[in-house]
């Protein structure tokens, strides 16, 4: 038996307050799964062929690769080196020089790669133009 007010025995039981405000329950839930977004895709699709055809070059080998790439190896090459040569002239209080001397000679290093890589590149495709503008040139003057 519980216990009232002051300490009095109360002959009837505790009951819950009923509350007045009580969300309907829920009859039916969303279904919330990746089944319902889009079905599980083959194991066919994860297979890789185990040969290349002819008509798809390789990724490193693509001129449109290498071309999209090229702007940003030149751009790197001189800003990266740029960057290493400004540590120089910060003051030995500067918050860069915390770092210390391997950031700097890090990002010249790294950058005249890039540069010279991006040079290499701009002679490359210099000469695949100027040998392929030759080529067209020469059958066009056969016919």
């Amino acid at each position: 038996m519980a216990s009232g007010k002051g300490g009095k025995k109360s002959s009837r039981p505790l009951r819950p307050k009923p509350q007045v405000n009580q969300p309907a329950p829920i009859t039916h839930a969303p279904v919330d799964n990746d089944l319902s977004i889009m079905p599980a895709p083959s194991p066919a699709m994860f297979v890789q062929p185990l040969t290349r055809s002819k008509s798809q070059p390789r990724l490193y080998k693509s001129s449109a690769i290498r071309l999209t790439v090229l702007p940003f190896l030149l751009t790197y090459g001189v800003v990266l080196p740029t960057l290493g040569f400004l540590w120089f002239w910060t003051e030995d209080d500067s918050p860069f020089r915390a770092a210390g001397i391997v950031l700097p000679l890090g990002l010249i290093g790294f950058g005249l790669v890039l540069l010279g890589t991006g040079i290499l590149n701009v002679m490359h495709f210099r000469k695949v133009r100027y040998f392929s503008a030759e080529g067209e040139a020469g059958s066009a003057g056969a016919t």
